[in-house]
């Protein structure tokens, strides 16, 4: 396939029917929702490992863009950044979409854990416990994070 074929598909590639989106939307990943919330309901048929990871990914992306975010240290700089939850082997078990202020995560959460450690409680929600070793960077440690995840009884380290 050409490369002018590959854009020619692209933009008639449609997930949401434009005019179903209202118009007091704030979810910025709204037409490819429907194809994420499937992915990550088939994530989670999956059956988990017992070391798992938390951490950010960047997903290359130079378009104009909203939610693009210039990360410093990272081999792709320009893209949209997404957290994951992955096991031992690579395969994911959860995403979460980053999209700023409007990212789907609770306010009660991100004040008492931070942004890091909100993002890390919604990503192990269905995470059993007793069963797993977490273990995540120092954008996602805090010690209220600790104690929590201990309550969920989900031992867990990371860096300082």
């Amino acid at each position: 396939m050409t490369r002018n074929r590959f854009f020619e598909l692209r933009s008639c590639f449609h997930v949401v029917d434009n005019k179903a989106i209202p118009k007091e939307n704030s979810d910025k990943f709204v037409k490819i929702r429907p194809m994420y919330n499937s992915f990550i309901k088939r994530c989670a048929q999956l059956p988990v490992e017992q070391n798992l990871s938390v951490d950010e990914q960047t997903v290359p992306f130079k378009e104009n863009l909203s939610i693009k975010q210039y990360i410093r240290g990272k081999p792709s700089l320009w893209g949209i950044k997404n957290c994951l939850l992955c096991g031992q082997s690579g395969l994911v078990y959860n995403l979460l979409l980053y999209q700023g202020s409007s990212t789907q995560i609770d306010e009660n959460m991100q004040k008492n854990f931070g942004l890091g450690g909100a993002i890390v409680l919604k990503l192990v929600e269905n995470v059993k416990p007793n069963k797993h070793f977490l273990f995540f960077d120092n954008y996602f440690s805090s010690y209220n994070l600790f104690c929590c995840l201990l309550k969920y009884k989900i031992l867990a380290a990371g860096t300082i």
